[in-house]
């Protein structure tokens, strides 16, 4: 009897190439992004902690943590969320100095990006759907090329990390970075799902208030996954009271997407 799986498409096997290819690039460069970091923090010090250069550093904190974390680089992404905590702390105190410590940290988190850098080693092989067919086998079944997706996360590279996995996966996906941008989007060509971040420039709790609009005030019901480097459960049960579908922390592997995007299918 003739197969009834479909084949891979060579859009498939390009998005998977590239996926390869920029994480790769990632572990390479992660040295050069942590140096800039330890930089920017020089730099705050200097300023004597201005307030707009510390909102920045706080925010490129949580940005690094989140790409560190989806690339699975594990004892920097722990290192990063654990500083973002001390740098809160350190900022809101009273006479509390915890620079010191966010020194060593620091200079630890830049010995650690030197290690990985200087080891990657880049393999040299196609995405294996073998993996992932044995993970969920019903990916490949169907085709998905009917099903549009929307990527928001003002971290380009985490949107490009995502939106490369769903065309991996035989999705449609686009790309945002904003809430703006998506918002227009959504209300110009409803897409099948949102997958969104939480923590945005304009609000820690951005993408959350962003979906409650457009559920409420522009009466759009589209599903909607929740990515998130906080932990916390108030954010995830915030994440869900407000209309969200689903709620993953980064390190959003292509099975764990595709399992929860065909349960909402």
């Amino acid at each position: 009897m003739a197969s009834t799986q479909r084949q891979i498409t060579v859009e498939q096997t390009n998005s998977s190439n590239r996926l390869q290819l920029i994480t790769h690039q990632f572990h390479i460069k992660i040295h050069e992004v942590i140096l800039d970091y330890s930089n920017d923090w020089s730099q705050l010090v200097a300023s004597q902690f201005d307030s707009d250069l510390a909102s920045n550093f706080l925010r490129k904190t949580h940005n690094i943590g989140g790409s560190t974390a989806s690339y699975i680089m594990t004892d920097i992404s722990e290192t990063i969320f654990n500083l973002e905590g001390i740098l809160r702390q350190h900022l809101a105190s009273n006479g509390v100095d915890y620079a010191e410590q966010i020194d060593r940290t620091i200079n630890s988190l830049v010995r650690q990006a030197e290690h990985i850098s200087n080891n990657h080693h880049h393999q040299d092989h196609l995405f294996d759907y073998s993996i992932l067919k044995a993970a969920c086998p019903e990916i490949l079944k169907v085709s998905h090329s009917d099903i549009t997706i929307y990527v928001t996360d003002d971290d380009p590279m985490q949107s490009e990390l995502i939106t490369l996995q769903l065309q991996t996966l035989g999705y449609n996906s686009k790309s945002f970075t904003t809430l703006i941008d998506l918002r227009e989007a959504v209300v110009a060509a409803p897409p099948n799902i949102i997958i969104c971040d939480i923590v945005f420039p304009e609000s820690e709790y951005g993408g959350i208030e962003a979906v409650r609009s457009l559920k409420r005030t522009n009466g759009i019901n589209i599903p909607v996954l929740f990515i998130s480097s906080k932990k916390s459960t108030e954010i995830r049960l915030l994440a869900l009271r407000s209309g969200g579908d689903g709620f993953f922390l980064n390190r959003l592997t292509c099975q764990i997407l595709s399992q929860k995007l065909i349960s909402l299918l």
